[in-house]
């Protein structure tokens, strides 16, 4: 098999990949186009390399170790920057940082119980190469040491397992970043407010149903966002 195929093609979409906008909006419209841009990318590596193979184990190491999580991160890390982004709530800054803080600490908790303290995650973190035909050669998955049930559903032509664990570490880490800069940004947009020792506290009076019927009001009317506003995220403002 010849380097340069699947190399050209993941090195040409690598370097067409777009930086997200801190615009919300065209997040989302970006996060999508560059989701289904890779998943292109990834499919055409994958037809080249199931149908010609490696020419050596040496190049199969590198590839599963190497090349193909850097291509899989981005689509994992797009697909969850359009869904998580897709289901933000809009208005009210308080509201929309503290979702961000909840993905926050969703990520790191998800980090702490299942990557921080394993052996996988440690050698690659450290650099090591002593296990690379174990983990990044075809057909050497052992479901008895502890792999996640993910490990049923993978091509046995195209994935070793780890390839897989490498792209959610790299991905986690795209996402880590993007959130932090995502709450930054919010706080920085937010606007100094004058507190008048007389504003009386503003609370939902009315009952539950009251206010149910209130949020379907705004959101069968269109009358936030101009209709371009999913009903969960009018019932988020709410709570």
């Amino acid at each position: 098999m010849k380097n340069f195929d699947y190399k050209w093609i993941c090195q040409e979409f690598l370097s067409n990949e777009q930086q997200l906008s801190t615009d919300p909006e065209m997040a989302i419209k970006q996060a999508k186009e560059m989701a289904l841009y890779f998943k292109k990318g990834l499919s055409m590596v994958k037809q080249i390399v199931t149908t010609k193979g490696f020419t050596s184990q040496e190049e199969q190491i590198i590839f599963f170790k190497n090349i193909k999580p850097k291509f899989l991160a981005r689509l994992i890390f797009y697909n969850k920057v359009y869904r998580i982004e897709a289901n933000a709530p809009i208005i009210g800054s308080k509201t929309i940082e503290k979702y961000f803080i909840a993905q926050q600490n969703k990520l790191q908790r998800d980090f702490f119980e299942h990557l921080h303290k394993s052996d996988f995650y440690n050698y690659y973190k450290s650099g090591r190469s002593d296990k690379d035909v174990k983990y990044f050669t075809l057909g050497n998955i052992n479901i008895l040491q502890g792999v996640n049930s993910f490990v049923f559903e993978l091509d046995a032509e195209f994935s070793t397992y780890y390839d897989y664990i490498i792209a959610k570490i790299i991905s986690n880490e795209l996402f880590y970043n993007y959130i932090k800069t995502r709450l930054e940004n919010i706080t920085n947009s937010k606007q100094p407010t004058i507190k008048h020792a007389n504003q009386p506290h503003v609370y939902w009076s009315d009952t539950k149903a009251a206010l149910v019927e209130l949020i379907y009001a705004l959101y069968l009317n269109g009358s936030i966002n101009k209709g371009n506003v999913e009903l969960q995220k009018i019932a988020f403002f709410f709570n």
